[in-house]
């Protein structure tokens, strides 16, 4: 989808407040009800949609805001959230004419699947980083479950913020 400089900011801007609404909700809501090792990763489910809906060369800016935003409520590097981030991207753009998002099921299922791939990106580097990560694995797994159980749902938001037309809509034709 191409879009002008000017509705790219404001759909943008109400992004990152989405975004925002929703870690405030997740670091105070979670802990409050006894989950307290498990932030659902919003962050992720929007560089997704964005990668998955837009054709714009401030794609990767879009998605380094979006980390930025996301690393305020987090102690995860923003850096290497936008490096992984723009890399899933320009996977899911080799993919993206491939994939029609007509039913839920299928847009929980690749959801899922760019999840795993974000995994294993992000603990590369931090195997790099720090040596083996694999209590993080079982931690990621529930987490990336509940997000794309919640993605479908997330994904229609997006869409109005961003008012796509009706054709590409995610019930449509993609």
């Amino acid at each position: 989808m191409n879009i002008s400089t000017l509705k790219l900011l404001r759909s943008m801007g109400l992004t990152l407040l989405l975004l925002i609404l929703l870690e405030v909700i997740t670091a105070t809501v979670l802990p409050l009800i006894g989950i307290e090792d498990y932030q659902i990763p919003f962050n992720i489910l929007i560089v997704l949609y964005l990668s998955f809906k837009l054709d714009s060369p401030y794609l990767a800016v879009l998605i380094l805001m979006v980390q930025f935003f996301h690393s305020l409520f987090s102690i995860e590097s923003w850096a290497i959230g936008t490096f992984i981030g723009v890399l899933i991207s320009r996977i899911i753009y080799l993919f993206k004419e491939t994939v029609q998002f007509f039913a839920f099921p299928l847009v929980i299922f690749v959801v899922q699947g760019c999840f795993f791939l974000w995994l294993l990106f992000s603990s590369l580097f931090l195997y790099f980083q720090n040596g083996p990560v694999w209590s993080r694995i079982w931690i990621f797994i529930p987490e990336s479950l509940m997000a794309s159980l919640l993605a479908p749902v997330l994904f229609l938001v997006l869409e109005r913020i961003w008012k796509q037309d009706e054709e590409a809509s995610l019930r449509g034709v993609g």
